[in-house]
């Protein structure tokens, strides 16, 4: 089974990203957090098994999302901070992806 990877960046907007993690949390294997924020204290929802964050400088922006790209071993989708998911979105992205045999970006 493929390992299934969701990546976002996000600058100021804790409240959005907080809704946005709850939103693909459960579709996932791994969410890998650029923070481009910086913040005196960290929130619970950033502190959760799945999630690796990195705090950033927000030099790139929001291409902070495609941190560790190279790296990866399995699906890497990039999302955004200020979406809220449907509960089928990981899993409908990657059926989209194999049937086009994993050549094509949806």
């Amino acid at each position: 089974m493929d390992k299934k990877i969701v990546n976002i960046s996000s600058f100021g907007r804790i409240d959005s990203l907080e809704k946005t993690i709850q939103s693909i949390y459960n579709q996932c294997d791994e969410v890998n957090v650029c923070l481009n924020d910086k913040i005196t204290e960290l929130p619970n929802f950033l502190l959760q098994p799945k999630i690796n964050l990195t705090i950033t400088d927000n030099s790139k922006g929001d291409a902070f999302k495609f941190l560790n790209l190279e790296n990866s071993d399995g699906y890497y989708l990039t999302i955004d901070d200020d979406l809220i998911y449907p509960p089928n979105y990981v899993d409908y992205m990657i059926s989209n992806c194999k049937k086009y045999n994993n050549k094509n970006i949806i």
